[in-house]
């Protein structure tokens, strides 16, 4: 069994153990050439006595070196008057590395080491972190943000494609202002124009209408006439129509006409009842005015029989609306003279003369003019107001 470490070895191997983790390599290598084995004589500093050398001296250690080693000697010798007072056996007696954990726990050195450690903990774990948060919001980013910039992407192509699409339409738009414009003007152009051919069209039907009407000037038409029809309620042709009209004007009227005042006479329109209208022209317009001025003769015939001027269609058109407003009582009368129409709203307003439809309208907006036409007859037109209306 070997026998027992002497202190001073244990000692020194202590110290070489603390220099060697607490001392600087620069430090240590200063202390290479010192021989602390026990026995081996140390070489002999300037100033100094020659005696041997302690290999414990802490005069040859630097200043931390020296401040440990004196408290590993406190510690020691402690123990050492512990161990016998106790007497204890040197089996029970700490061992090197009881001794270094004792010293690294002490306060001065976790004092020193733990700050260093912390913060060398807290950069480690820093960077750590930083490129564990940055390798997560890398990654987070690439899958949320990806499919956006795609997104983003062709929503750019898109907007891309739509701003040239929308600078074509610019242009067409523009051109097409210019050919609207353009056209516009030619549309006054031709409006003032329509508007001229209006103006010649009215005034044209209008002549045409007067020579129309004047061409009928001197024919009558006889309604309710005696026709012989057939068992179908047709006209049995021929009919002797110069007759059946000569019998009305001197058997009932008693105007003396001879068949030779009459031009030509026919039968027009539908039959009802075995009755029909009678067109005659007659030879002269004296003739034809003679009968006319004497049709107040047949009010209240049997037979229904009367007469009216032979009107163009658009002036029976005129006597028909005014018929109409005669029986609804919003005129007083109406009739006829020469193929002029006449209109009186009451009976003690002016006569009216009636040209359209608009007059019409007009006599029916106002209430009780004596504005119209009617004032621009002539004095036959004024002889002939006491003509008998259309009842």
């Amino acid at each position: 069994m070997a026998a027992p470490m002497d202190v001073n070895t244990e000692k020194s191997i202590e110290t070489n153990l603390l220099t060697n983790l607490l001392l600087p390599s620069s430090q240590q290598n200063t202390n290479e050439g010192t021989n602390t084995e026990p026995g081996i004589d140390t070489p002999i500093r300037p100033g100094r006595t020659k005696k041997r050398g302690n290999p414990d001296s802490p005069e040859d250690l630097p200043g931390t070196a020296r401040q440990v080693t004196r408290q590993i000697r406190r510690r020691n010798s402690v123990g050492d008057l512990s161990s016998l007072t106790s007497k204890k056996t040197p089996g029970f007696r700490k061992t090197i590395a009881d001794k270094v954990v004792e010293a690294l726990t002490s306060p001065e050195v976790l004092d020193q080491i733990i700050p260093v450690i912390t913060e060398k903990l807290c950069e480690s774990i820093e960077l750590s972190l930083n490129k564990t948060i940055q390798t997560i919001v890398k990654s987070t980013v690439e899958e949320h943000i990806a499919p956006m910039t795609e997104t983003i992407k062709k929503q750019e192509e898109k907007i891309a494609e739509q701003r040239q699409m929308i600078a074509v339409q610019a242009a067409n738009h523009l051109s097409l202002n210019k050919i609207v414009v353009e056209n516009l003007h030619r549309l006054d152009d031709y409006n003032s124009e329509i508007g001229d051919l209006y103006q010649k069209i009215g005034l044209l039907e209008n002549r045409l209408e007067n020579q129309e009407q004047y061409s009928r000037r001197t024919s009558l038409r006889f309604h309710n006439i005696q026709v012989p029809v057939d068992r179908y309620g047709k006209v049995m042709h021929p009919v002797n129509t110069d007759d059946l009209i000569l019998d009305v004007c001197n058997k009932k009227l008693d105007l003396g006409i001879q068949k030779s005042d009459i031009s030509r006479s026919h039968v027009i329109g539908k039959v009802r009842n075995g009755k029909s209208q009678v067109i005659v022209r007659f030879i002269s317009y004296r003739n034809r005015e003679k009968v006319f001025s004497a049709k107040k003769g047949l009010k209240g015939d049997p037979s229904k029989i009367f007469i009216t001027e032979n009107l163009t269609t658009h002036r029976t058109n005129l006597v028909k609306e005014l018929a109409d407003l005669k029986y609804r009582h919003s005129i007083h009368a109406y009739w006829t003279n020469d193929g002029r129409i006449y209109v009186k709203k009451t009976e003690a307003s002016m006569k009216q003369l009636i040209l359209n439809h608009d007059d019409i309208r007009d006599l029916l907006r106002n209430n009780d003019t004596d504005e119209g036409t009617g004032n621009n007859t002539d004095a036959q037109d004024e002889n002939n107001q006491g003509v008998k209306d259309h009842d």
